[in-house]
């Protein structure tokens, strides 16, 4: 481990991707982002490639300590629909950039981010590593595809070691306008700050473990620091705790209204009937595996979340 590491971040541009590198650039790393769209910073410790997937079959790359490869399409929907091209998307793209790694003789730490619903509708409210994956979604299969190639790349040694860290639910510092990386959550702040309704599936009972990216960024930067721990290819990254979609969405009107004096309203519709069962599970994401061996710990409660994710939109959308 070097003191001041090199990351290479891929899906530079998207909510995660630009959090952790802003993150990063903090804690004095050098970062190598690579996104199709521009820089959204400039950092003089911050080289960033504009290039699309589709062209980037060559590239050479100085040493990297760490890649957190984050880019990648993440919606169940998207695979269902046109599942060849979610392959290129997720698992093609990967291995591509392994291969890129490959050719740069370029062992490092590769982590990716799979997802708490590759567990599927378990009927066990809390759910551990030892839980077993049973994916439901055509984007799910190819998360765990993702990570059986990655563990098979660190057998043949042609990568130092894979991580992939299943989270749950992120949320927070989203940009108020013109950002389509928008998670649930997330959304419902945009809807109930431009004073507009928001829909709930269902009762809206359905129990969610919740992640402010905050937390999930420190989890990541942690992971490389903390590599010598970490005996396991997969490990929970989650808050720990469990909330109503309603009682979510309800706080999110309240502080809207409270910020704002918004009176958007929730409406309660059926769940349409092309929506995986999935969407209907109850959770609770269980992350001590990865606590205990790291010395992370996630700081952000909901209640605190989601009132610095209201704050964090005023301020950007103050600054255009």
């Amino acid at each position: 481990m070097t003191e001041t590491p090199t990351a290479l971040v891929t899906g530079a541009s998207g909510k995660i991707g630009r959090n952790l590198i802003n993150h990063l650039l903090r804690k004095n790393w050098s970062v190598i982002a690579i996104s199709s769209q521009k820089a959204g910073v400039n950092h003089k410790n911050l080289i960033w490639i504009q290039k699309s997937w589709d062209q980037l079959t060559e590239l050479d790359l100085p040493k990297v300590d760490v890649v957190y490869h984050l880019a990648g399409q993440n919606s169940a929907y998207v695979a269902r629909k046109n599942v060849i091209q979610d392959i290129e998307s997720n698992l093609n793209l990967t291995i591509n950039l392994l291969e890129i790694l490959r050719m740069n003789s370029i062992k490092p730490l590769f982590i990716t981010l799979g997802s708490a619903t590759e567990y599927g509708s378990s009927e066990h409210y809390e759910l551990t590593e030892n839980s077993n994956a049973i994916p439901e979604t055509f984007y799910e299969v190819g998360k765990i595809a993702v990570r059986n190639y990655l563990e098979q790349y660190e057998r043949e040694g042609l990568i130092r070691k894979s991580l992939s860290f299943r989270i749950t639910n992120i949320y927070g510092m989203s940009k108020s306008s013109g950002d389509t990386d928008r998670g649930f959550i997330d959304d419902a702040i945009y809807r109930a700050m431009h004073n507009l309704d928001i829909n709930c599936f269902g009762t809206g009972e359905f129990l969610r473990d919740y992640l402010h990216v905050g937390d999930l960024v420190e989890a990541l930067a942690t992971a490389y620091l903390m590599e010598s721990n970490l005996d396991s290819n997969l490990y929970n990254v989650s808050f720990g705790d469990s909330h109503t979609v309603i009682h979510v969405l309800e706080k999110i009107q309240s502080l809207a209204f409270e910020k704002k004096q918004t009176t958007s309203k929730i409406i309660k519709i059926d769940f349409p009937s092309d929506r995986y069962n999935i969407e209907k599970r109850n959770a609770k994401v269980n992350s001590q595996k990865y606590q205990k061996a790291s010395n992370w710990k996630p700081q952000i409660n909901l209640e605190n979340g989601l009132e610095l994710s209201l704050n964090q939109y005023l301020v950007d959308q103050d600054n255009g």
